[in-house]
């Protein structure tokens, strides 16, 4: 297999739009910006998700009992889904460093802290990033044939080395990835 070395060190423009409240630790560069959702399209899907639950509540007081536990676990999927867009309107994408994963909004990962998650369906793709398995952070939707996710997907396999990252990607990257069975957690780098 050949090596990528797709990445380019972010412009430095890019690097003007860097949170303030955000400051690089001694010999961190950042390699690449990605942006993973659009705030309005978060929105709407928030607005649409409270409207579920709204009607799902309404539905539950004429519904029977069995009705009722079905209702009940409909309700929890949609605040689960409701929270998660409200975590990508915060978040909106992220600066790959060579030590941080930095979010729009300027939180610092370490990267030894972040887990993939291959999520979606057939239809809509997305790998979902978290903190320490367990913490949602960010989830990306992704098409394989976008440039600027391989971008992406090649700086975070240049600074972890975990090639299975590269299964996101178009057929020039994907290539050379490991294919997860897209059921569990797996951390961005291997000890």
């Amino acid at each position: 297999m050949s090596e990528l070395n797709l990445t380019r060190k972010a412009l430095d423009d890019e690097l003007a739009d860097l949170p303030e409240n955000v400051k690089l630790d001694d010999g961190e560069v950042v390699l690449y910006k990605y942006l993973c959702s659009i705030r309005f399209f978060c929105v709407l899907k928030i607005i649409a998700f409270t409207l579920c639950v709204w009607a799902s509540c309404a539905l539950f007081l004429e519904s029977g009992t069995l009705m009722k536990i079905g209702w009940v676990i409909f309700v929890i999927a949609l605040l689960v889904a409701i929270y998660y867009e409200l975590m990508n309107f915060i978040h909106e994408g992220f600066y790959v460093t060579n030590k941080h994963l930095i979010t729009y909004n300027g939180r610092k990962i370490n990267l030894n802290d972040i887990w993939f998650f291959k999520g979606g369906s057939a239809v809509y793709r997305e790998i979902c990033f978290y903190k320490n398995k367990n913490k949602f952070i960010q989830e990306c939707s992704y098409s394989n044939k976008d440039d600027d996710l391989d971008g992406f997907l090649t700086a975070l396999y240049e600074v972890s080395g975990n090639r299975y990252i590269l299964q996101f990607g178009s057929e020039k990257i994907s290539a050379n990835a490991l294919e997860s069975d897209g059921r569990t957690l797996i951390k961005l780098i291997e000890e």
